[in-house]
C-alpha cells in the first residue's frame, strides 16, 4: 500500500500518485477489511511529514490490530526519518536501490527488511545483471534476520528468474 497525508481533513490515504483525485480510499478504510485477513502488508510511505504521518500510520495499525502484520518502508530519502533509533513495535524496512547501499543501509539503520526491485525494463536488466554476478542469494544469506523483498514482478519471466535465486 502506498500511504501519504491527503488534503487538510482527509487523513491518511492510500494513492501512489497523489493529484489531488476525489474519492480515495483511507488508509483506516483499507486496514478495516486487512484485519480480516492474514495478509502481511507492506506500507510505503510517500509524500510529506514523514514523521507524523509515522505515528499516523502506526495508530491505525494499532486500531485495527495490525502492528505484527505490518512492515513500513520507503526510499533512502525518506526512511532516514523513520524512527529507527527508538524501541518498535512495527518492523521498518528501506528501500536500497543499489547493491553497494545494501550494507550502509543495514549498519545505519538496522533495517527488519530491505527492498529491492526496478521500476522498468532498463533498471530490470540492470538488476538481473548485477545480481547475476554479484549473487543475490549470498547477499540475502549474510544478513540471516533481515528479511529481503523483491519487487515488482511484471510477467511470468521475472518469476522464474526470482525463483532461482535462494533466499528470497
Amino acid at each position: 500500500l502506498d500511504v501519504r497525508f491527503g488534503r487538510a481533513n482527509e487523513g491518511v490515504i492510500v494513492v501512489h500518485d497523489y493529484m489531488g483525485q476525489t474519492d480515495l480510499l483511507s488508509l483506516d478504510e483499507a486496514l478495516g477489511y486487512l484485519c480480516t485477513t492474514r495478509l502481511e502488508l507492506l506500507i510505503e510511505f510517500k509524500g510529506q511529514r514523514i514523521p507524523e504521518l509515522y505515528i499516523a500510520v502506526r495508530n491505525l495499525l494499532v486500531k485495527h490490530g495490525l502492528l505484527g502484520v505490518a512492515t513500513i518502508f520507503a526510499f533512502p530519502e525518506l526512511a532516514r526519518m523513520f524512527p529507527w533509533d527508538k524501541p518498535r513495535d512495527v518492523a521498518l524496512g528501506i528501500i536500497s536501490p543499489y547493491p553497494r547501499n545494501i550494507r550502509n543501509d543495514i549498519e545505519k539503520y538496522n533495517p527488519d527488511m530491505i527492498l529491492l526491485g526496478w521500476g522498468n525494463a532498463h533498471e530490470r536488466f540492470f538488476f538481473k545483471t548485477i545480481w547475476s554476478i554479484l549473487s543475490l542469494a549470498r547477499v540475502v544469506k549474510k544478513y540471516p534476520k533481515i528479511k529481503f523483498i523483491v519487487g515488482v514482478a511484471y510477467n511470468s519471466g521475472d518469476v522464474n528468474w526470482l525463483s532461482k535465486q535462494g533466499g528470497l
